[in-house]
């Protein structure tokens, strides 16, 4: 597996129109990850955590995407880890957790 992280954009972002402006998003392709090994739910659940810190430690370093024609880089936020808020979070499985749909 290799994993992309994106810089934060919503320093282009326009939520109430909803479109991005101009500027300079920022993507990392980080070393791939080795699956061969994952057998359990177990091994999976821990890959995925560790997968996802290693995307979140590459996230808080490429900071936010720069906007076009800005001399100045405003100030921006510091953000935390705790502070990432993510649609969905990392599923802990068990060994009865099923890796496939039954359907």
């Amino acid at each position: 597996m290799i994993p992309v992280v994106v810089s934060n954009t919503s320093t282009l972002f326009n939520a109430k129109n909803k479109i991005f402006n101009t500027g300079e998003i920022i993507l990392e392709v980080l070393p791939p990850m080795e699956t061969t090994d994952l057998v359990t739910n177990d091994d999976v659940s821990a890959f995925t955590l560790k997968v996802r810190e290693t995307m979140l430690e590459s996230y808080l370093k490429l900071g936010f995407s720069k906007v076009n024609g800005q001399k100045d880089e405003p100030e921006q936020p510091e953000v935390e880890a705790s502070d990432i808020d993510t649609d969905t979070d990392a599923e802990i499985v068990s060994e009865t957790t099923p890796l496939v749909a039954a359907d």
